[in-house]
């Protein structure tokens, strides 16, 4: 411990494990076991950082102290530790300890990042490296000087593409770091058609009773897949060393790839030859230079007696010297677990520190870490930025440093060499940067440095298409084809539903057949009627097409078929309804209007047109096809893909805006006479497409390419708008054709006609009064022969297909009735003024009435006119 005017503390991982020796005792005692040179070298970086701040004007006059703890690797441990760092003042915004250095480990930091984050307290790690702990709203104190995992996945998933490495295995601790690591290159590698053999977890504590035997699983598992010659380990480093010294002679000769925890860790082989183990690559955060912590190493004074302050170095110096090692001997032991990447980090989160209390100070008086406040360092740690030998550090916004990493292979020197670890030396040959996600090679000649290894292409079972390969097995297994099939009840309820379908509009055409010449029919719409019976056979026909195994015809077909059939189904009851508003229209200049408009068979064909315009050009440039696609590995969906999803918008558009406009009309017609007032029908029908649909959007675009239940949500709603019609407008007709055939009478329809004719007048007389006119309004005093006319004792005697207008004159009355006649929709009734009439007459063509018919007239003799229009149809 060094005091300062800003005190650090520190956490390192010297001991690898702990054992509990008193559990009587408060706290409990432990011992820890396995200590590690390489941590050691990591509190010594942050000592050297510390001093050499203390020595440079930085921090004018004002100097850094430093707490190191052991955590021995243990979490428990580690909290004990940190309460120290936290202890005094707690619960107030600053304290005596600043910032926490620390700790290695990910399942150790995320633990102190919780307690840290209690009292706002600044964390830096410089080894933890769990995507989780760039969550920043779980950890928002919490910083760290190395790139967060998934970076490293990435760049390993890039090598095993580079040397296409298809199958491969993966060894980690059941820690944070290791299974998080995992998961994370198992994903990306599947993205790259890169499988995973075997996974296996170790136990993450070394005196685990488990580990022993988890190793031997492990090495059999290695020698059971030659195969599989790429294995990926995120274990720590004294798992590695007790592996390789596990090998049998069947699991050697593997090439490893090891991740950041001991990629640097030359001791794992324990003096074994690296040949025996294989070929080791690397993967190490970027480092910078260090020349300057060589030379503290080589200065450090070794005696026991002067290292009072600090008692871990203290420990490690009177062993070794009990092991009657020289001080020459110690100091190279230190300069050989020198990891240039690791030193680096630790004097990156202290440099970073060190700058930002700097950068508080020039803004304000400082005379000690009680002068600034916690949520002060952590701003000012977001916003620091380093520049060290011409390269720019910062934090992103998650708290992480985003440079790279280095590619390092494990090379056996020539020669033996007192500086190298077991004879073993680290060669960069490539750097992945993390900004653009590229490999850099340093040379040509190290394009491939593993160009001697054994590990090919050709060795690895590549699976066939719509295959996949099973955890602990190097066979391919063909994936389970899912599809809609007909044997599922789902589709076995749409299927019948449709058919169902099929067989009541067959049975509705039939009745209209039959009884063709009755009122309702005619008034139904005729020839209109049976389009659109044909058109909802096609509805039903489409849906059963999206049932069975999805085929490249069958998906063109099932949605063309649609589009087109309900287009035309649609555009048929606009027309329908469009003749009714005009055969009962009471104004004369927007009949006239109606009338140029009112073009059926070019209103459908033109509907038609369009749609089919919009399904050719779908058809043309990227139609429905059959679709393979797989969210679980062991499946593979089969359905129907849209193709350009613009055209199978436009084309629900269009039949969306003709429903729309069906909607206008009901509305326009809701006073019609009952026996055409088709509104309630038309709006409930129309509301059931457009709701339909609408609901059908949403859940339509959220399951895509997610189940093979996608094509059964459309055929439910394409079923929903085809019942919507066929209910609503033809069962209610059919209900009076059989059940109700009093109802289906010129009888009935002329009441109905008339009724309408009595509220019209009184309407009119109504409006009339309220608009002052001094002229005697006509009181539809309709005389004998005027309902002989309605009452089809006279029937019309003109041409089917044609309107025929009887206009009566009588000599006493102010205004003229015509009561119109008509072989489709029977009969309708028109008041108007004679000079209105008589200027619509001028532009008609005027016969003289029956003479027969002007002797049953009552009262004056009138005169008779009939007005030819043009053919209806």
């Amino acid at each position: 411990m060094q005091l300062g005017d800003f005190m650090f503390g520190g956490l390192f991982p010297v001991h690898q494990s702990f054992k509990i020796v008193n559990m009587t005792s408060n706290p409990i005692e432990n011992v820890c076991e396995t200590f590690t040179v390489s941590r050691l070298i990591q509190s010594l970086a942050m000592t050297e950082a510390v001093e050499a701040i203390n020595k440079s004007p930085m921090l004018n006059g004002l100097t850094l102290g430093y707490k190191i703890m052991d955590t021995c690797s243990d979490v428990t441990t580690a909290l004990q530790h940190t309460d120290i760092f936290m202890d005094k003042n707690c619960g107030s915004t600053n304290s005596f300890f600043q910032a926490v250095i620390g700790e290695y480990h990910s399942e150790v930091s995320i633990a102190v990042a919780r307690y840290l984050t209690m009292g706002y307290m600044p964390q830096i790690s410089y080894g933890s490296t769990a995507g989780v702990l760039s969550d920043k709203k779980r950890f928002p104190t919490f910083r760290r000087t190395v790139p967060e995992d998934d970076h490293q996945a990435k760049a390993i998933t890039k090598i095993l593409k580079y040397h296409n490495w298809t199958w491969i295995g993966i060894i980690a601790t059941d820690g944070d770091y290791g299974r998080y690591a995992a998961d994370q290159l198992e994903a990306q590698a599947n993205k790259q058609n890169i499988f995973v053999s075997y996974r296996v977890v170790l136990p993450d504590f070394l005196n685990d009773e488990s580990l022993d035997s988890k190793l031997n699983e492990t090495i059999q598992k290695i020698a059971n897949t030659s195969k599989v010659q790429v294995i990926v380990s995120f274990a720590k480093s004294h798992h590695m060393s007790r592996l390789f010294d596990k090998l049998t002679p069947n699991a050697s000769g593997r090439f490893w790839i090891a991740g950041d925890s001991w990629s640097t860790s030359l001791n794992v082989l324990d003096n074994r030859p690296l040949n025996e183990v294989g070929k080791i690559l690397g993967i190490i955060p970027f480092s910078g230079n260090i020349s300057r912590f060589r030379s503290y190493i080589d200065n450090l004074d070794l005696n026991p007696d002067s290292q009072s302050n600090n008692t871990i170095l203290q420990y490690f110096i009177k062993g070794e010297l009990n092991k009657s090692r020289t001080i020459k001997e110690i100091r190279e032991t230190l300069q050989k677990a020198v990891s240039p990447s690791a030193v680096f980090s630790v004097q990156l989160a202290v440099m970073f520190a060190a700058n930002a209390i700097k950068d508080i100070c020039s803004r304000k008086t400082c005379r000690g870490g009680f002068d600034i406040q916690r949520s002060e360092l952590n701003d000012a740690l977001a916003k620091t930025m380093l520049t060290i030998d011409n390269e720019k550090y910062s934090f992103s916004k998650s708290g992480d440093l985003d440079t790279g990493y280095d590619i390092n292979i494990w090379e056996a020197a020539l020669e033996n060499n007192a500086e190298f670890v077991n004879n073993v030396k680290l060669k960069t040959v490539a750097r992945y940067m993390i900004k653009n996600e590229s490999m850099l090679f340093l040379n040509d000649t190290q394009r491939n440095p593993l160009e001697d290894f054994t590990v090919n292409a050709h060795e690895c079972i590549v699976c066939p298409k719509n295959s996949y390969s099973v955890e602990n097995s190097t066979t391919c297994t063909p994936r389970m084809v899912v599809f809609l099939s007909w044997r599922e009840a789902y589709c076995i309820i749409l299927v019948v539903f449709a058919c169902l379908g099929i067989l009541l509009t067959l049975i509705v055409m039939l009745v209209y057949l039959v009884r063709w010449d009755t009122p309702v029919v005619l008034a139904a719409g005729g020839p209109i009627s049976i389009l659109i019976l044909l058109s909802l056979l096609g509805t039903f026909t489409s849906v059963i097409l999206f049932g069975g195994k999805p085929t490249d015809i069958q998906c063109k077909t099932g949605q063309v078929l649609f589009g087109l059939s309900f287009t035309l189904c649609v555009s048929c009851i606009l027309v329908r309804y469009f003749k009714v508003l005009l055969v009962f229209q009471n104004d004369s200049a927007l009949k006239r209007v109606m009338k140029k408009l009112f073009l059926p068979y070019w209103i459908i064909g033109i509907c038609v047109l369009i749609q089919g315009l919009i399904c050719g050009f779908w058809l043309g440039m990227e139609p429905p096809t059959a679709s393979e696609s797989s969210r679980i590995r062991s499946e593979l969906i089969l359905q129907c893909d849209e193709g350009k999803r613009l055209f199978f918008g436009l084309m629900l558009a269009v039949i969306s805006l003709l429903a729309l406009v069906c909607f206008g009309f009901a509305f326009l017609g809701r006073k019609l006479p009952q026996c055409y007032n088709e509104e309630r029908c038309i709006s409930i029908s129309m509301l059931i497409y457009i709701i339909s649909w609408v609901v059908f959007a949403p859940i339509y675009a959220n399951i895509v390419n997610m189940t093979h239940y996608k094509s059964a949500v459309q055929m439910v709603v394409m079923l929903f708008s085809a019942y919507g019609i066929l209910i609503c407008h033809f069962m209610p007709k059919c209900y009076i054709i059989l059940l109700k055939s009093e109802k289906n009478t010129r009888e009935a329809f002329t009441m109905g006609i008339r009724e309408f004719a009595r509220r019209f007048n009184r309407s009119s007389r109504v409006d009339r009064h309220r608009a002052g006119l001094d002229r005697p309004e006509s009181a539809f005093t309709i005389d004998s022969g005027i309902e002989n006319i309605i009452n089809g004792v006279y029937s019309n005697p003109y041409p089917p297909s044609t309107i025929s207008s009887f206009h009566m004159s009588i000599d006493n009355l102010p205004h003229e009735v015509s009561v119109s006649g008509d072989s489709l929709y029977e009969f309708s009734v028109y008041s108007g003024s004679s000079a209105d009439m008589n200027e619509e007459n001028q532009q008609q063509q005027t016969l003289s009435g029956s003479q027969k018919l002007l002797q049953r007239i009552k009262n004056n003799r009138t005169e008779l006119k009939r007005t030819l229009s043009v053919p209806h149809f």
